[in-house]
């Protein structure tokens, strides 16, 4: 399905994903949540939605949930206020290119996630995704950030709670 409307642009076509979109972006500003995004091969149309219409706002940022894309745009969403969030497929072994990104994140801006029941990590892959496993995602993150995995997790728990509060929610 399409519509067609105006958004800066005259007759602008968006398809549903689009409407939802810019829908979940006009409650983020009644609200004090940050967005969570889950942006897979698109990219460049997520950043420039982002750009357009979110990151003007009062409430800027989020994460962006399962990040796979390489540095450049990491850092073009760190710079809109976004956390990255890795989870198994930093360990995939051709993952490389998401692994620089880990190496790079400045340590407050970085999530720890499942993605279950998909995306299991190595040793684990193939296989039904579940919480346990996101210590294979920290093992990894220690790995090529140089540092301990109780590091990782002190540093990712922080993040957490700084982002949604202790109670998993903003103020909670």
């Amino acid at each position: 399905f399409f519509l067609a409307a105006m958004s800066g642009n005259i007759g602008v076509i968006l398809s549903l994903d689009m409407i939802s979109f810019y829908c979940f972006f006009a409650l983020m500003s009644l609200s004090s949540y940050g967005l969570i995004i889950h942006s897979r091969e698109a990219a460049r149309e997520t950043c420039r939605l982002l750009e357009e219409d979110y990151t003007s706002g009062p409430n800027r940022g989020g994460v962006m949930h399962c990040f796979t894309y390489d540095w450049p745009v990491a850092e073009h969403c760190l710079e809109m206020g976004f956390h990255l969030g890795f989870g198994g497929i930093v360990t995939f072994p051709k993952a490389e290119p998401l692994r620089e990104v880990a190496r790079r994140v400045p340590e407050d801006r970085f999530l720890i996630e499942t993605d279950s029941p998909y995306l299991a990590p190595v040793p684990h892959r193939g296989k039904t995704n579940e919480p346990a496993f996101v210590v294979k995602v920290a093992e990894k993150l220690a790995e090529v950030r140089g540092t301990t995995l109780e590091t990782i997790a002190q540093q990712s728990t922080r993040n957490f709670q700084r982002l949604f509060g202790s109670g998993g929610r903003p103020g909670g």
